[in-house]
């Protein structure tokens, strides 16, 4: 996937070192959703990852700019199959927060989601205390935020399981096809 300044490719094992290397150990614990407590953790992670993406119930890319430097990555996963839900996460280098790269990410992914895996919703968890994130987000015209009045029980589920895994009070926003295009 690429757009003007703006990479996405399938993430490659031989990224696995710089990859681990741009995120803080924090970035680590939210963008896998576990806590990883060394370099063998991550790499453990990473090949159950390749295994569900090779069963083809998650993606994973690696984002890159124009001069072809490693600046984030974006993970998405189903929940389900029968309701084509996926939750995304996304992570940008220190280095190359405030450049717009959020944005063009999420674009990308979404639409590659939307046309080419039918996926009709995806959902998007942040921690409440995580201004920065919320306020990126926020900035996005068609991603809203969700209500716990408005969810079906399995993400409901799923956030309440989130929660409780992390141990820390998330967020909730969702880019709904008709929304995007």
């Amino acid at each position: 996937m690429k757009g003007s300044t703006l990479t996405l490719k399938k993430f490659k094992k031989k990224w696995t070192k710089e990859f681990y290397q741009n995120l803080s150990i924090n970035q680590v614990h939210q963008y896998l959703d576990i806590p990883v407590n060394s370099f063998f953790s991550f790499e453990e992670w990473l090949k159950n990852m390749e295994w569900l993406v090779l069963l083809g119930d998650a993606y994973h890319w690696i984002a890159f700019n124009q001069e072809n430097k490693m600046i984030g990555g974006i993970i998405a996963h189903r929940l389900t199959e029968e309701e084509n839900i996926v939750e995304i996460g996304t992570w940008i280098s220190r280095d190359n927060w405030g450049r717009g790269y959020n944005i063009r990410i999420k674009n990308e992914a979404a639409k590659f989601l939307f046309e080419m895996h039918h996926v009709e919703q995806i959902i998007l968890f942040v921690q409440d205390t995580n201004q920065r994130a919320i306020a990126a987000l926020q900035k996005i015209p068609y991603v809203k935020r969700m209500e716990e009045g408005e969810l079906k029980h399995t993400i409901l589920s799923y956030w309440k399981w989130k929660e409780f895994k992390l141990g820390i009070p998330l967020l909730l926003f969702q880019i709904k096809k008709e929304d995007f295009f």
